[in-house]
């Protein structure tokens, strides 16, 4: 069993960071994120292959490392990034 799925927490992190750019576009994409970020943290929350914690963790912190490196000319990804963070859960 490996820590946690490297591929899939990188799949997922995008996943947002596409959304982030629908938001600089102009799209509101509250909903989408709320959904997306509560699929993610289901499915890790079933996976057998890893630890659901590890994958959640791992998550959070791609989330976060994703906010920080977003370049402030991209205040929208930003915050669709800052956004997705605050309703992940800390704990499955």
């Amino acid at each position: 069993m490996s820590e946690y799925e490297v591929g899939l927490v990188r799949q997922y992190t995008d996943a947002i960071s596409a959304l982030g750019v629908k938001a600089h576009s102009g799209a509101e994409v509250t909903g989408e994120v709320k959904s997306a970020v509560a699929k993610h943290c289901e499915h890790f929350r079933i996976l057998k292959s890893s630890r659901p914690a590890a994958n959640l963790n791992a998550y959070r912190a791609a989330l976060k490392m994703a906010s920080q490196v977003t370049h402030e000319s991209q205040p929208k990804v930003k915050a669709t990034f800052d956004f997705a963070l605050s309703v992940c859960p800390t704990e499955l």
